[in-house]
């Protein structure tokens, strides 16, 4: 999941506007960071399971917390 988000998020920087690009990598570090928030809350071995609207298939973010 964190693979396809950042190739996602890379053809964007590659596609950006110069000027636009600083708040290109903002939004990608803020993204990434969230990202391990989440997996960092849930308990090992449990998933949560994402739909965006338009995907064809969910995003999957897997816990990384010790009960």
């Amino acid at each position: 999941m964190l693979d396809e988000i950042r190739g996602r998020l890379q053809r964007i920087i590659d596609t950006a506007p110069a000027g636009e690009l600083q708040a290109v990598q903002t939004t990608l570090d803020e993204l990434r960071g969230q990202l391990h928030q989440v997996a960092a809350i849930l308990p090992r071995g449990s998933t949560l399971v994402v739909w965006q609207p338009g995907a064809s298939q969910p995003k999957e973010i897997h816990g990384k917390a010790r009960p």
